[in-house]
């Protein structure tokens, strides 16, 4: 039989040791603690679990209706008895009114097996509302999970996330960072329209259920409404909840959705915004919004961040209110806007470009290349690292080597690059120029031979410069050092012309960087 624990407050000791023995009698499964004042048994309750209490009603610092009503927090759904020599029955009525599940005069508890029947009594009492309450609060959670659930995916639903916000879930750990991420499914209409509601619904399972099998502890993903899926992603920051968000937009990309006898292949456009778990709220999900309207805006199927919003922007004022051509000042101007770059992207952006720049023209003019022709290329070099103000501080500073998965994200800052120069003004030359600059020379190229050339002047003018700039992950190198590293790669990176114009062009510290 399962062990019962009784705690008895009497202070007579007679009476104790009587009210005991009728008890543990022949039950060697009853355990009695007794103690004498009710500030003993206040300090019992608190301190471990009983399975019911005896309390005596006159008791020498406290009566036993008013100990029960002081200490009814406390008993944690204990079942109490009130036991007196008094039989009177508003001493009675005063019991049964403070929480006492029954009222035993000394005289019946005494008497043959009645104090452990009625104690028997209460425990099953209580271990039948205590059922009762747990079935009702198992229901109540089933229901709540309902309502907090989207009915076709099994996600959570908008309900969810604003209990969420109204109990502060995500605000108490002041220490973390999260990324909200917000999906939504390409030309989800057309498939709709073409296939049947039927199958679109089944695409939504299919792309929830992927969702989910993605998520990591502490993550949650909500149907946030038709064909958008919004994620709560823990992330150290912009740049790993782009790798994240990355993985399972390829995931999505490369796997084959069944439509009856057919297969379709779908593509999901990505926003993303990092933050302080502590900024967790509403604008948080409309920056959110943005971030991947900005995606359907730029061709679908992308990842954008709240930072490329805040750059387009940005590019859209210079358009509308900043300087005139040529594209230069442009640039110099979207540099100078306050709030948007971090250090190292502003480094890049604009220090670093200069002297690409400068390092370009040196190496046209070693190379004989018409005044027009080195223009266009020296703009391309002024402009060649734009794309890395879109791309995550956090990696641009990153002082550990680039994993695998992070190079993707630092490659794409040329594409990136070449339509904002586009968008700022530039040629379409000057774009192609940065697009391609990145290529090794032994690869084949597409474009004509004037972008082809462009292209591997600001590589190793590039390389050259970088080589020579303090980093986050190594130091410096010296000139020569860096002569010696574009050697070794003449022919495979770098083409062996340009390499040989860079060795007769001076220092890089005594180069002259003009402002714009």
């Amino acid at each position: 039989m399962q062990p019962v624990r009784i705690l008895l407050v009497e202070d007579d000791p007679a009476h104790q040791n009587l009210l005991k023995q009728a008890l543990v009698t022949n039950r060697p499964f009853v355990d009695v603690c007794v103690v004498s004042t009710g500030d003993e048994f206040r300090k019992a309750i608190q301190r471990q679990r009983f399975d019911c209490a005896l309390v005596d009603y006159k008791l020498p610092d406290i009566n036993g209706d008013e100990l029960l009503r002081a200490v009814e927090n406390d008993l944690h759904g204990c079942p109490a008895l009130v036991i007196s020599s008094s039989e009177t029955q508003q001493v009675a009525v005063s019991s049964i009114r403070s929480g006492s599940l029954d009222f035993i005069p000394k005289t019946e508890a005494l008497e043959g097996d009645m104090l452990w029947q009625r104690i028997q009594v209460a425990i099953r009492k209580t271990g039948k509302k205590r059922a009762e309450q747990r079935k009702i609060e198992r229901r109540q959670g089933q229901l709540a999970r309902l309502a907090e659930t989207d009915q076709l995916t099994g996600l959570y639903n908008r309900r969810y996330l604003d209990r969420q916000l109204q109990d502060g879930t995500y605000q108490r750990d002041r220490r973390r960072k999260m990324s909200c991420i917000m999906l939504d499914i390409d030309h989800f209409k057309e498939i709709n329209d073409i296939y049947g509601h039927a199958v679109g619904d089944t695409l939504l399972k299919d792309i929830a259920e992927t969702v989910r099998t993605s998520l990591s502890g502490g993550d949650a993903a909500l149907r946030w409404g038709g064909d958008e899926f919004l994620i709560l992603h823990s992330s150290t920051g912009l740049c790993e909840a782009w790798v994240w968000s990355r993985g399972l937009k390829n995931h999505i990309e490369h796997r084959s959705f069944r439509a009856g006898r057919k297969d379709i292949d779908v593509t999901v456009s990505v926003g993303i915004i990092n933050f302080p778990t502590t900024k967790m709220g509403q604008e948080m999900i409309d920056l959110t919004d943005q971030a991947m309207y900005l995606a359907k805006r730029q061709g679908r199927n992308r990842i954008c961040t709240w930072p490329m919003v805040a750059v387009e922007q940005a590019m859209v004022k210079i358009q509308r209110d900043g300087p005139d051509d040529p594209a230069r000042r442009r640039i110099e101007f979207l540099a100078s806007c306050d709030g948007i770059f971090g250090p190292t992207q502003k480094q890049q952006l604009w220090d670093h470009c200069k002297t690409v720049g400068a390092v370009v023209n040196k190496l046209g003019q070693v190379m004989d290349i018409p005044k027009k022709n080195l223009e266009t290329f020296q703009l391309a070099g002024l402009f060649h690292d734009l794309g890395k103000s879109v791309i995550p501080e956090d990696l641009l500073a990153q002082q550990a080597p680039l994993t695998k998965q992070q190079w993707p994200v630092i490659n794409s800052h040329s594409d990136f690059g070449a339509d904002m120069a586009l968008q700022l003004g530039t040629v379409r030359e000057v774009a192609a120029c940065i697009r391609d600059h990145h290529r090794p020379y032994s690869q084949a190229y597409a474009t004509d031979s004037f972008v082809r050339l462009g292209a591997r002047i600001i590589c190793a003018a590039d390389a050259l410069t970088a080589m020579t700039e303090e980093r986050p992950y190594r130091p410096a190198r010296s000139h020569e050092e860096a002569l010696a590293e574009l050697t070794r790669g003449s022919g495979a990176q770098f083409d062996p012309q340009v390499v040989a114009a860079a060795h007769t062009i001076e220092p890089l510290r005594s180069v002259k960087v003009k402002a714009a």
